[in-house]
């Protein structure tokens, strides 16, 4: 007689089978056991897909541009009654530079000193917690550090141009009866510590390296002709002439700025950075496009291009965000001309012909910026978290998101 035996199956189910039917119910039971497997792995399967859909949906909603529309406020932090108007930055404030003075701006709209002077011609240099004001053309430079006035320099000649670095060691470059050009340089209590007399050059720009031990300065050599005509020049403190140092042919170099790897040098056919101690760390070609602005930080220099074929087709613009060691981070296209740019801990704010667009370093679109007044001026601080916008004559604050 058969035995009537009792298997327990996996799915907790009772199956009640012969001895000689045994053979066929195992057939079965393995068979059944590939299918749960096969549906196992196809769960498995749909389980990760769903996931990764996720993710994916997680990752387009995080980091999509936003789109904001900015209203712009008819009350005003300050009227700009000319448009002799410049702006500078210091550690945590926009300063805004006119004929009347200084005036320091916080992160939360309010004006935070004053400082009270007057110039025909106003040139801000700023950098660090310092301030350079001066007078171009005319014979007084002011150093002023949280809008009180530190040192006034009263020059015997006529103020070409002036800059200051964070320590408050500044360089003014003037006209010179029997020279061409002089640049002095001084220390933040107002001891000067260097001067050059040049018979050959005009001076463009100037720069104190910010271990106060050397400077850069931009000269124009109008009797050489050809395309160098332009030349950039090393001074060590401790020598008495200085060495030229490397630039591109043809370039007119007109910006000196100190960053965390040297000096950069922004011209209008090239931008080079040098070691503070005079040598030559890179050079970056415009490969014959025209520059229309640059922004850099310590860290990061943005440069608005035309473009060219290679970036695109002609016509528009390009932002290039570069390290200031040199090192491309990114590039940006643009159908219209560059109304202005900046950049501050990360973010770059541009305004075009086609829009308004916050980009990060790396040039990635964060999001766009829609003016219902046209905007004339914009600067990005306070840790890439606040715009100070000018419209018309106002002056006002606004969060970026």
């Amino acid at each position: 007689m058969p035995v009537l035996q009792l298997r327990r199956k996996a799915c907790g189910l009772k199956k009640f089978y012969t001895d000689e039917g045994e053979s066929a119910m195992g057939e079965l039971i393995e068979l059944k056991k590939i299918k749960d497997g096969k549906s196992r792995k196809a769960y498995y399967i749909l389980a990760v897909l769903l996931l990764a859909t996720a993710a994916l949906i997680y990752v387009n909603v995080a980091h999509s541009a936003y789109k904001k529309v900015l209203k712009l406020d008819n009350a005003s932090i300050m009227s700009l009654e000319n448009s002799s108007y410049n702006f500078g930055k210091t550690s945590s404030n926009i300063i805004v530079c006119g004929q009347e003075g200084l005036s320091a701006i916080n992160k939360n709209g309010e004006i935070q000193w004053k400082f009270s002077s007057n110039a025909v011609s106003p040139l801000l240099s700023s950098e660090g917690d310092y301030c350079l004001y001066s007078d171009m053309g005319a014979f007084k430079t002011t150093l002023v550090n949280g809008g009180k006035e530190v040192y006034t320099l009263n020059s015997s000649y006529e103020i070409i141009t002036a800059s200051v670095n964070k320590s408050g060691y500044f360089a003014v470059a003037s006209k010179e009866r029997g020279f061409k050009s002089q640049v002095a340089v001084f220390s933040s209590s107002g001891e000067q510590i260097y001067a050059w007399h040049s018979v050959n050059y005009y001076v463009l720009a100037v720069c104190v390296t910010d271990d106060n031990k050397g400077m850069f300065v931009s000269v124009l050599n109008a009797d050489n002709g050809g395309d160098n005509l332009c030349s950039v020049l090393y001074f060590n403190f401790k020598d008495e002439e200085p060495a030229v140092i490397q630039n591109t042919e043809g370039n007119i170099v007109s910006v000196l700025k100190n960053t965390e790897n040297g000096v950069l040098a922004v011209g209008d056919a090239a931008m080079l950075g040098y070691t503070r101690g005079g040598k030559t760390d890179f050079c970056t070609d415009y490969e014959g496009r025209t520059l229309f602005e640059y922004a850099a930080t310590n860290n990061t220099v943005v440069l608005g291009l035309s473009a060219s074929a290679s970036d695109g087709g002609l016509g528009g613009s390009v932002i290039e965000s570069y390290s200031t060691g040199g090192v491309k981070k990114g590039a940006y296209r643009l159908d219209g001309e560059i109304k202005f740019l900046d950049t501050d801990s990360g973010k770059i704010l541009v305004n075009s012909d086609d829009g308004a667009y916050i980009l990060t370093d790396s040039c990635r679109l964060s999001g766009s910026l829609t003016f219902e007044n046209e905007v004339r001026e914009g600067l990005v601080f306070s840790g890439g978290k606040k715009l100070l916008l000018v419209n018309g004559s106002s002056v006002n604050i606004y969060d970026i998101k």
